[in-house]
């Protein structure tokens, strides 16, 4: 099971090993970018709402999609539905107000994911069991950075420390 860290390379400019790069843009945003492909994320509702959706930065065509749900949608960051495609993946906090989180599709665990601090934002443990593409990966990598985010607005001693660093 390989694990992959998100790393910060320069303020606002994070990498995930070799797969692409996620940068932070104003007003919740961000660009992601994997093997010459760079995406748009904004919440949509002109960046109030909780769905988050991809954009193909060249075609402008949308391209995924996450959409929470359940009773946690304090910041949409907790449950939801990340679409790609046909494909529908569910995400999920491990427990309220988490910061351990799984992606799954069709009830198999794809990846899990872990908050971390702002230098080291996300850590990831792939399960290999259905291939995923760099795009929904960056994306499940950039909602759990917002938890990151949240957690250092709020003034808390720190978020959890991901099994690597352990």
């Amino acid at each position: 099971m390989p694990e992959v860290t998100l790393e910060r390379v320069e303020r606002g400019r994070y990498t995930l090993g070799d797969m692409g790069t996620l940068r932070t843009l104003r007003r919740f945003g961000a660009e992601i970018e994997a093997a010459g492909t760079a995406w748009t994320l904004r919440r949509a509702g002109l960046g109030f709402g909780q769905t988050i959706i991809a954009v193909d930065s060249s075609t402008g065509e949308r391209v995924a999609r996450y959409r929470p749900s359940g009773l946690l949608r304090v910041r949409g960051v907790y449950r939801g539905t990340i679409s790609v495609g046909e494909r529908e993946l569910d995400w999920q906090a491990n427990h309220q107000m988490g910061s351990h989180f799984t992606l799954r599709e069709s009830g198999d665990a794809l990846a899990e994911f872990d908050a971390g601090s702002d230098a080291r934002p996300v850590s990831m443990v792939l399960y290999g069991l259905r291939h995923l593409e760099a795009l929904p990966l960056l994306f499940c990598c950039y909602i759990v950075k917002q938890v990151v985010d949240a957690t250092m607005t709020a003034g808390s001693p720190g978020a959890p420390v991901p099994p690597s660093e352990r």
